[in-house]
């Protein structure tokens, strides 16, 4: 004999009395009954059977078509002065300068006093 599960109506509290005598009780708003014991009026009152087994799922749908294209954004603004480079470095020394030629020879002096 199997047993049949009824979905409880919601507001319901208690527990369902079967043709047997026995007392079921609602758990997770569900009761399971041995089928040849549950009462026909279960329906009448709202109970509903169980739901079956769950199917398999459907296969994936199509891809659907590509969009239109999107306009074409505004150009941005220009962007703002760069900073000052930095100093540059030294410069190398520069080479020796020539030596200059050797003056022209001076004039004799005067001549000095005659002695006494």
């Amino acid at each position: 004999m199997a047993n049949i599960t009824y979905q409880v109506p919601s507001g319901f509290v208690g527990n369902v009395l079967a043709l047997d005598g026995n007392m079921y009780p609602v758990v997770s708003g569900q009761v399971v009954i041995p089928e040849n014991w549950a009462p026909n009026y279960l329906l009448v009152a709202g109970f509903n059977p169980g739901t079956g087994l769950t199917a398999a799922t459907g296969g994936t749908g199509p891809t659907g078509g590509t969009g239109a294209l999107a306009a074409a954004g505004n150009i941005g603004k220009l962007g703002g002065v760069g900073g000052t480079g930095g100093t540059g470095g030294t410069g190398l020394t520069g080479p020796t300068g020539q030596t200059s030629p050797t003056g022209a020879t001076g004039s004799t002096g005067a001549t000095g006093p005659t002695g006494a």
